[in-house]
């Protein structure tokens, strides 16, 4: 049986404008300028000699203009959610784990992470994720910046129905897995 995993750890992430399809349409004239939602990814763009950032939304202090898939949210369809609840929380006790190992191990994290982000090299990812708890988690912040990702949506019709995103982030489900652990250790 095929693992479709392998096959997009095959992908050249860094190198593929697949990835970056915006960068034709704006070489070709197609389009005039573009929004890229990270730095690594105007890093990219830039490394080709191709293009230059015009506003880097990382320079300013208000967080709240960096929130472009940040967090990376942990979904699942309703339907594993009312009738699997418990491959929910097995799942989520493994990205638990693997937080807390990749929060102990930055450098070797950087070196499994750098080839499927859009870091330079494994330097530079290690740079990035530094600073970062990689353990998921529902703080206030996280939940505030899904909140402002999805009125944004809502507002610009990508999404059609609002929805409380304190009941969405579902945290019985992070605090189950969380408990279990507790109780595992």
């Amino acid at each position: 049986m095929l693992n479709p995993s392998d096959l997009w750890l095959q992908r050249d992430h860094k190198h593929d404008l697949a990835f970056r399809p915006l960068e034709t349409a704006l070489e070709k004239g197609i389009i005039d300028a573009c929004y890229t939602q990270s730095k690594p990814l105007q890093q990219l763009s830039e490394a080709t000699g191709k293009f230059k950032a015009i506003e880097d939304l990382s320079l300013h202090p208000d967080w709240t203009l960096q929130v472009a898939n940040i967090p990376a949210a942990i979904t699942c369809s309703d339907v594993m959610y009312n009738e699997h609840p418990e491959l929910a929380v097995a799942f989520m006790k493994g990205m638990i784990r693997v937080g807390r190992w990749s929060n102990e191990n930055k450098h070797a994290a950087a070196g499994i992470l750098d080839r499927q982000t859009f870091y330079l090299d494994v330097e530079h990812t290690y740079e990035g994720i530094k600073p970062i708890d990689i353990v998921p988690n529902l703080s206030p912040q996280n939940i505030a910046s899904v909140e402002i990702g999805k009125d944004f949506m809502l507002k610009h019709g990508y999404i059609k129905n609002d929805f409380d995103v304190h009941e969405w982030a579902a945290p019985d489900i992070i605090e189950k897995a969380a408990r279990e652990l507790l109780e595992e250790e």
